[in-house]
């Protein structure tokens, strides 16, 4: 087989390898460790029940962060733990505005999946 490539491109190396080397997810050029992809869907797993059981989330309604978070990933994660108030000490103020819902997060979910799509 290798000939047959090299004859197809005389510029081509191929090399051999002793076994598979796992690999992980890949994202934006960087090759992550084969176990990151369990961490990282435990870690979703466990956003999606601290947003379940948590109190009503800050800026977003629980729909809004469930579509951020499923469908941005990392991001919608980060997002979620940083700026829905679950985590903060002091409790919940009603906010000045309306939440934002569900439909709007979903579409915003999409805008902002398509352009992590675009980055990587």
């Amino acid at each position: 087989m290798p000939d047959a490539l090299r004859t197809l491109d005389p510029d081509l190396e191929v090399g051999r390898t002793r076994g598979p080397h796992p690999q992980g997810p890949a994202a934006l050029g960087w090759v992550a460790p084969a176990g990151t992809g369990w961490a990282y869907t435990l870690a979703c797993f466990a956003t999606l029940v601290l947003l379940a059981l948590s109190p009503e989330p800050r800026r977003v309604t629980p729909w809004g962060w469930f579509w951020l978070i499923l469908l941005t990933g990392p991001v919608g994660s980060l997002a979620f733990l940083a700026l829905s108030g679950v985590l903060s000490a002091r409790p919940v103020a009603r906010p000045a505005r309306p939440r934002t819902g569900g439909g709007w997060a979903f579409v915003l979910a999409l805008v902002l999946g398509n352009v992590l799509g675009v980055l990587e």
